[in-house]
C-alpha cells in the first residue's frame, strides 16, 4: 500500500545546447560552478516513440535487494563534482548542502551531471523537493549518461503526480515507461523519494519506496548519473535535491 510522505514546509523549485552553472540566484555562462549561465538554442524535440515490451514485476520488489557497496553518499559540499548538462534557459547551483536546478521562465530545461564515478549496474536513491512547479513540469534523475550528456536514461515524476522513464539519444526519445498516475503528492513543498535500479537491460522504478514499474531496454551500459528539471509551461520551475546515494549492484541477481 502506498504511503504518503509527510509535507515539508520549505523555501519556494531532452537536453539541447550547452548551459553553464551558477550559484543561485544570479544568471550568466561558463563551465564552472561560479559562473553565470548563457541560454542556448534548443534543438527540435523528437516525437517520443513508445517501447512496446515491458517486464512483469518481480515477485516481491525491494528497491535495495542485493545492493552491495555504497559507491557514494552525496553531501553536495564539493560544487566542482557537478557539471552543467545540456540545458535550455536552466540554472544549476550546489549550495547549502543541496543541488538546485531551476528554470526561471519556461518552457525550458535544466540538467546537471556528477563528474564521477561512471557506473553500470547500480541502485540510486534521491530525495527531491520541488519549490516551484505545476502540471506536467517534471524532475528526476539521469542515468548512464555519456560525459557530454547526449545519451542517457531519464526517470522522473511530474508535478501532477505521474512517473515516467525514457531513453534519450540526441534528439530521439524512446518511451520506456509511459506516464502513469501515482496518487501521491509530488508538487511544491513535498519531499519525494525516488529510487531506480538499473541492472543490465532491466530498469525498475520506485517512488516513496513502492514499486511503480519496470521494463527492459538495451541502451548505454555505463555512464554518469545526474539530475534534471523540466518546465513545460511558461512558469518557473525550481527543484532541490536533498539526498543522493548510489549502491553497486554488480554480481547481484
Amino acid at each position: 500500500m502506498l504511503v504518503a510522505l509527510g509535507w515539508l514546509l520549505a523555501a519556494c523549485l531532452p537536453l539541447g545546447g550547452a548551459s553553464t552553472v551558477v550559484a543561485l540566484p544570479t544568471p550568466t555562462g561558463t563551465a564552472t560552478l561560479t559562473a553565470t549561465p548563457t541560454q542556448v538554442p534548443f534543438p527540435p524535440t523528437a516525437t517520443p516513440t513508445p517501447l512496446p515490451p515491458t517486464l512483469p514485476p518481480s515477485p516481491t520488489p525491494n528497491p535495495l535487494a542485493g545492493a552491495g557497496r555504497l559507491l557514494f553518499d552525496e553531501t553536495f559540499d564539493q560544487p566542482g563534482l557537478w557539471l552543467a548538462g545540456r540545458s535550455v534557459g536552466g540554472q544549476v547551483a550546489v549550495t547549502q548542502g543541496m543541488l538546485t536546478l531551476s528554470v526561471p521562465q519556461g518552457p525550458g530545461y535544466s540538467a546537471a551531471l556528477r563528474r564521477e564515478p561512471e557506473v553500470s549496474d547500480f541502485v540510486i536513491q534521491v530525495t527531491a523537493r520541488p519549490r516551484f512547479c505545476q502540471g506536467r513540469d517534471a524532475y528526476g534523475v539521469i542515468l548512464r549518461a555519456d560525459p557530454k550528456g547526449v545519451t542517457y536514461y531519464r526517470v522522473g515524476v511530474t508535478c501532477d503526480g505521474r512517473v515516467f522513464a525514457e531513453y534519450v539519444d540526441g534528439a530521439a526519445v524512446t518511451v520506456l515507461l509511459p506516464p502513469r498516475a501515482l496518487g501521491l503528492p509530488t508538487g511544491p513543498l513535498t519531499q519525494v523519494p525516488l529510487t531506480v535500479r538499473l541492472q543490465g537491460r532491466r530498469l525498475q522504478v520506485f517512488v516513496y519506496g513502492h514499486w511503480v514499474g519496470e521494463t527492459a531496454f538495451q541502451g548505454r551500459y555505463q555512464g554518469l548519473v545526474g539530475a534534471f528539471a523540466r518546465a513545460r509551461s511558461e512558469g518557473a520551475v525550481a527543484v532541490d535535491f536533498l539526498s543522493w546515494q548510489v549502491w553497486s549492484l554488480e554480481g547481484a541477481r
